[in-house]
């Protein structure tokens, strides 16, 4: 999302200016394009600036000759994979994965592992950064010998021969968390198991700095906001859904993707045991509207969005920090309200356990979670069983039904 450096007192920065960065890593370059958020001054005797800049999203380059899309690894954040090494007995290769697209991997490797032939099966162990392991078994399309920073290594295209849901959801969640895509329906004709999830009308990821310039002046403006607009280190690990109308934007909210061993720092309230792990929750924080549009409607349609696109098997569960004059809507909306020994609020709903005990609408659970639910039981990710199960069927039947009366 974005970066944080320490930069010279004598180098002046102003926000909103755009930036180009350039990271090293193990020798190979990566550039990013960005634009500044924030330049804070450090209490340290040389004077030195804390300068957080946000990347810009760009589209996949149109110029690749394979027709599949392919989204690339950021080098800092690269996927490692291990397989047993075909003829040997305990050996093990150790390779990167450089890219994705839907068929397959681009794995690099050293020049050592001579062993690897066309046409060789692989079952690999895969670690994603900040995500999670899983496993996929794949066969080697094509390998070659490239330079790369003044020594020789092996790369090697694969193809998928068996990648079940979890790895899918895994590999999905990685892409969210760290590619260009915009959500996951840019990766459902990619990866089955997320065909359900789709994108709602009006409603996107924040992608440029004019759409943070009109949301910096929408924070200016409403002074009793939550939003600390000095504090804007949150903006550098979450997403942003913008609502827009007729190209003005009209709302806005944080989507973060907690890790449980990697906490950023940026939200840790005292975590209740009773709630689920942070690493299986989405957090959705700082909503806010602008004035004198309806607000209801508008977290309503976000939260919509945001269980449709963000949601999984291994993250079903959506937690709000909201302020305590949504407690209606929440409630009626299937989230349960719980109280952290800090006495702050915070909203935890479930697309499937929303419908059971809670006193959900029919209507508010049909808006915000079925298409969550949809894709969870047709992926085999959650299988209701008995009451939860006969609810899911009734709330979408009757969400079927007021539909078509309408």
């Amino acid at each position: 999302m974005g970066i944080e450096m320490i930069v010279n007192h004598e180098t002046m920065f102003s926000v909103l200016q755009r930036v180009s960065i350039e990271i090293l890593s193990e020798g190979e370059a990566s550039v990013f394009d960005g634009f500044v958020i924030g330049a804070k001054k450090e209490e340290d005797p040389k004077n030195t600036v804390r300068l957080s800049v946000r990347f810009l999203l760009h589209p996949a380059p149109k110029n690749d000759r394979r027709s599949d899309t392919r989204w690339l690894c950021p080098s800092a954040f690269l996927p490692v994979a291990m397989a047993p090494t075909p003829g040997k007995f305990n050996d093990f290769t150790i390779f990167q994965i450089r890219n994705i697209s839907k068929q397959g991997f681009e794995l690099r490797t050293g020049s050592l592992n001579q062993d690897l032939v066309r046409g060789m099966i692989l079952r690999l162990s895969i670690s994603l950064p900040l995500i999670g392991e899983t496993n996929a078994v794949v066969k080697i399309l094509r390998i070659d010998a490239v330079a790369l920073a003044g020594r020789e290594i092996l790369v090697a295209g694969v193809e998928f021969v068996n990648v079940d849901n979890q790895a899918r959801e895994l590999i999905s969640q990685y892409l969210f968390q760290f590619s260009n895509i915009d959500s996951f329906s840019e990766v459902s004709s990619a990866w089955p198991a997320s065909s359900a999830k789709s994108k709602a009308l009006g409603l996107s990821f924040l992608r440029s700095i004019e759409d943070y310039e009109s949301l910096s002046h929408m924070r200016a403006k409403q002074a009793s906001t939550q939003i600390d607009s000095a504090d804007l280190r949150p903006d550098l690990y979450s997403r942003i859904v913008t609502a827009k109308k007729d190209d003005q934007l009209e709302a806005a909210l944080r989507v973060t993707l907690p890790d449980i061993l990697n906490d950023t720092n940026v939200r840790k309230p005292i975590w209740p045991s009773e709630l689920p792990r942070r690493d299986q929750i989405v957090e959705v924080s700082d909503f806010i509207v602008r004035t004198g549009s309806t607000p209801d409607r508008k977290l309503r349609s976000m939260l919509s969005y945001v269980a449709s696109t963000c949601l999984s098997g291994q993250r079903p569960y959506l937690v709000a920090h909201l302020s305590s004059e949504y407690d209606s809507l929440m409630l009626r909306a299937g989230f349960d309200r719980v109280v952290t020994s800090e006495n702050s609020i915070v909203f935890v709903g479930h697309p499937i356990k929303a419908v059971t005990g809670r006193g959900t609408s029919v209507s508010d659970w049909n808006l915000i979670w079925k298409s969550a639910a949809n894709y969870m039981i047709s992926s085999k990710t959650v299988v209701p069983k008995g009451v939860t199960r006969i609810m899911v069927k009734i709330y979408a039947l009757l969400g079927r039904l007021a539909s078509t009366t309408d």
